[in-house]
């Protein structure tokens, strides 16, 4: 019973994605001048940046699941909580152990792409297989112990979505 809009949310691309369950006015961005919008309680608003063709799928995914983990989880602020929501409905551990014993995976340290591309293109290729970020995989294989420690690959923040304007 939720829809999604997409609107532009923030100058700088920091606000990724809105939801309330009860109805509240938020400002967006129109022509580049403050306007108020109005939830009404079934709305999930979106950066409008991540329909750009520079944003993967995955990450829209992603995004998109963290809010609805807001309201499954009725918590506006733990966002901690919501991303491990979002990554556990994307990315069910089950179905992630099964996807890696499928491509052989051997446990490790994520890959570097540059010291180790047969590896690192065998991860790329199951992000896109589970239809997530390779940042969002790699952050819940580490969650689940799946990559012993941590070494060579670096997640890294994602950049602003603002870099990627016009």
């Amino acid at each position: 019973g939720l829809r999604v809009e997409y609107r532009r949310l923030s100058r700088d691309g920091s606000i990724l994605g809105i939801t309330a369950p009860e109805s509240v006015g938020v400002p967006v961005l129109e022509e580049g001048k403050a306007v108020w919008y109005f939830l009404d309680g079934r709305t999930i608003l979106l950066e409008e940046r991540l329909l750009s063709p520079w944003v993967s799928p995955g990450r829209r995914r992603f995004t998109l699941m963290h809010e609805i983990s807001h309201r499954l989880l009725d918590s506006a602020g733990a966002e901690g909580q919501a991303d491990r929501l979002a990554a556990a409905l994307l990315m069910p551990e089950t179905l992630l152990r099964h996807n890696l014993r499928l491509c052989s995976w051997r446990s490790g340290p994520l890959p570097d792409r540059r010291l180790d591309p047969e590896r690192w293109c065998v991860f790329a290729g199951l992000a896109e297989l589970m239809g997530v970020s390779r940042r969002a995989l790699g952050i819940r294989m580490e969650q689940l112990g799946l990559t012993g420690q941590h070494a060579g690959w670096t997640l890294r923040p994602v950049p602003a979505l603002a870099e990627t304007e016009e």
